[in-house]
Parts: structure tokens; C-alpha cells; sequence
């Protein structure tokens, strides 16, 4: 909706206090400035059923983008742009993972991917086990926060600039090809060491 941060942290309050849910606020750059978005953040009282994963998928310019949650069934969106600022708005898709928990992203021209798990009493409901990105090319901006993920191959993805793997399983990552990247983010994994000589941004 729109607002500035006041106006969301009042309706986040209001949510809490009189309806018992309880929410997060992103404001820009996540979403477009002037705008909040919130996002349901599930308690002890929730069940594994009822906690869905958010996967996001976003293009450079408005088109057609698919995912499938493992049932081999692919479900087909259009991605848009921000009537106001003119940003590209991915399309949003919200689903239990089926089957072995692979999910599969179809689309050309794909820039952005935001698959970050949720949590349930500490425990990540749904977790991603393994993430192939390998195909898309274009990738600018990857989060894959507080999945259950313990490597990965980005050699491909050469535009990468915003990458988010905290709360993770890894051990090593090789971004040296990422010469692209401005943005790097990866607490709580267990990694030793990092090149980051080649990122001079």
C-alpha cells in the first residue's frame, strides 16, 4: 500500500494488537518508493500446512514467467511494472513445496529471484535444499536467505549484482566470476574463507 514507514509501523501495530497477526515491514528498495509492503510473519500456533513459501520472479520488462513446485504441474504468471515509478514488479508465487521439494523457474530474460524461507519456532519451514541458476543469464539480484542450501553455481551468471545466502548451509562459494557484484550477503554460514579480489565494486 502506500505510505512511508509511519503509516506502515501503525498498521503493523494495529494487526498485532487487535487481530493477533503478526508482520514485518519492506520499504524501498525492495518495493517502489512511496509504497509498503508487508509480509505475515507465522507463529508457534501455525502448522506446517499452513505456512507457504513465497517464491518471487522478476524480468527487466513485462513477460511471461512459470514456476513448478515439484507436481509437474507449471503455473504461469505475467510479471508488470510499477504504474508510478516505471521499476519492474516480479511476479509472486506463494505454494508448499511437492515431491522432492524441486521447484522449477521457467522464463526468458529472468533478472531477479527471491526464495527466502520462512520459520516456524526456529525450525525453516519448507526449506530449499539445492538451487540451479545456471541457465539464467541475465540474474542481477539472488536471495536465498535462511534455506537449507550448501552450494552453488554461479559461474554463469555473470550480471549477478545483489546475492543474499545468510542462513544457509554453506561451507564455500566461488563468486570470482561475479565481477559484477555489489552486494554480498552470507551470516550465520559456516564459511572459512571468501575471494572477493575480483569484485572491485
Amino acid at each position: 500500500f502506500e505510505g512511508g514507514i509511519n503509516e506502515g509501523t501503525n498498521v503493523v501495530v494495529d494487526l498485532r494488537e487487535n487481530y493477533g497477526i503478526f508482520c514485518s515491514i519492506v520499504t524501498y528498495p525492495v518495493v517502489p518508493k512511496g509504497q509498503i509492503m508487508l509480509r505475515i510473519i507465522p507463529t508457534a500456533s501455525h502448522t506446517l500446512e499452513h505456512v507457504e513459501r513465497t517464491i518471487s520472479v522478476g524480468r527487466a520488462s513485462v513477460g511471461k514467467v512459470g514456476l513448478d513446485w515439484g507436481d509437474g504441474e507449471i503455473v504461469w504468471q505475467m510479471t508488470s511494472v510499477d504504474e508510478v515509478w516505471g521499476d519492474p514488479v516480479p511476479a509472486e508465487f506463494n505454494g508448499i513445496p511437492v515431491g522432492e521439494g524441486e521447484i522449477l523457474i521457467y522464463g526468458d530474460g529472468i533478472t531477479y529471484i527471491e526464495a527466502y524461507g520462512k520459520m516456524n519456532d526456529d525450525v525453516i519451514i519448507n526449506p530449499l535444499l539445492a538451487v540451479d541458476v545456471t541457465n539464467a543469464t541475465d540474474l542481477e539480484e539472488l536471495y536465498l536467505n535462511t534455506n537449507r542450501i550448501g552450494s552453488i553455481d554461479l559461474s554463469n551468471n555473470l550480471k549477478l549484482k545483489t546475492l543474499n545466502i545468510a542462513r544457509n548451509l554453506f561451507e564455500s562459494i566461488d563468486i570470482t566470476a561475479n565481477t559484477a557484484l555489489t552486494s554480498f550477503t552470507a551470516d550465520e554460514n559456516s564459511l572459512t574463507s571468501i575471494d572477493l579480489s575480483k569484485n572491485a565494486s
